[in-house]
């Protein structure tokens, strides 16, 4: 969302100069910085928590929206909550999904309560923010029916807009570029690559179920895939003494969090995104836009811009460490249909630059 958000913030800046384009937020891209009408409006962020700045991007966007004469006012979700919102911008549906919910790695009583009452606070807000909204943006048409049947949204208020592609850095991987990023990645220039993008301990990104898969197609006779994830959180270490301990399955590199997300991709054959919930799935549209094969469940939304799946199609996964093993044993024996597919995907989606997007998402 932090990307969809700053390509609004770009196009408003760009295609009307002079008039200003007011920014609340806890920070901002430094690109913004270029353009003379951008006004940013800083919130503080207490021990840079979400959880405590949350209340303060509330009251500082209401005041800002206040102070200004018959402001063109958008919001996402319920992180400000006016009734003068023009355009409610809805990346992510908190009712959807409850991140509090029991998994089969226990939480602390006091983790568990905090994020118990941080996500009812989220629904309240939600719910208020939704019902002040003149015009509500979807991601998809995922979000859209989630908003219509969790918060009884009249479907006209609400228009899908998909997310937009930057072309140029998110271009089809050359085998040049490909033979470096597996160089700079300590990759076997010959061996399957697969990615995991994602928090390992958010539930929701669902890196159990690849984690489960792993262990099975380790078992299998002739796999010779290597999995690299990218992303932190507190589960890291724990697959990681798995890991050194050899009680987990061989082939798994953890990277840790990193800024470099496109040129992983550049040296992967494959992205896998089990998720059990995902309003969007940025991380699939990019990789697609690089031609680089996906294996993402059906209910995220980027999904819908597939064509219609069938039954080998290899974006259609359900949610079981079975079934995606099966998937990833199907996509190296016939990684050829994979990649041709992916790139007929990658073909459409950047067709939609994010200024066509935001242009679509204004009028």
């Amino acid at each position: 969302m932090d990307r969809a958000n700053l390509a609004l913030a770009e196009y408003l800046a760009k295609t009307d100069d002079k008039s200003k384009v007011h920014l609340v937020g806890h920070r901002i891209s430094e690109s913004l910085w270029q353009f003379p009408n951008i006004k940013f409006h800083k919130v503080p962020k207490p021990l840079q928590s979400n959880w405590l700045g949350e209340p303060l991007l509330n009251l500082y966007g209401k005041s800002v929206a206040r102070r200004l004469q018959q402001p063109c006012v958008i919001v996402n979700g319920g992180n400000c909550r006016t009734n003068l919102t023009s355009i409610n911008w809805v990346h992510y549906v908190h009712g959807s999904w409850d991140p509090s919910a029991p998994d089969k790695f226990k939480s602390s009583f006091l983790s568990h309560s905090k994020q118990r009452i941080s996500h009812q606070s989220a629904l309240r807000h939600e719910r208020i923010a939704l019902s002040q909204s003149h015009l509500m943006i979807a991601n998809s048409h995922l979000t859209k029916r989630q908003i219509v049947n969790i918060y009884q949204i009249d479907p006209s208020r609400i228009k899908v807009v998909y997310y937009g592609t930057d072309s140029e850095e998110f271009s089809p991987v050359t085998p040049e570029e490909r033979e470096l990023a597996r160089s700079d990645l300590n990759l076997d220039q010959n061996r399957p690559v697969i990615v995991f993008v994602g928090a390992l301990s958010d539930s929701r990104k669902g890196f159990d179920i690849l984690y489960d898969a792993w262990e099975r197609v380790g078992r299998k006779s002739g796999w010779d895939g290597e999995l690299i994830v990218v992303g932190s959180g507190k589960l890291v270490s724990y697959y990681e003494s798995l890991q050194r301990s050899g009680s987990g399955p061989k082939g798994i590199r953890f990277l840790g969090f990193r800024n470099d997300v496109r040129k992983i991709l550049a040296g992967s054959d494959l992205l896998v995104s089990p998720t059990r919930y995902e309003a969007y799935g940025l991380n699939v549209h990019e990789s697609l836009c690089r031609n680089i094969p996906v294996l993402v469940s059906p209910s995220a939304g980027v999904a819908e811009r597939f064509p219609k799946s069938q039954a080998d199609d290899p974006f259609q996964m359900t949610l079981d460490g079975h079934n995606l093993a099966e998937k990833l044993i199907h996509w190296r024996n016939h990684q050829s249909k994979y990649a041709e597919k992916a790139t007929q995907a990658g073909e459409i989606l950047r067709k939609y630059s994010w200024d066509t997007q935001m242009e679509s998402l204004m009028t």
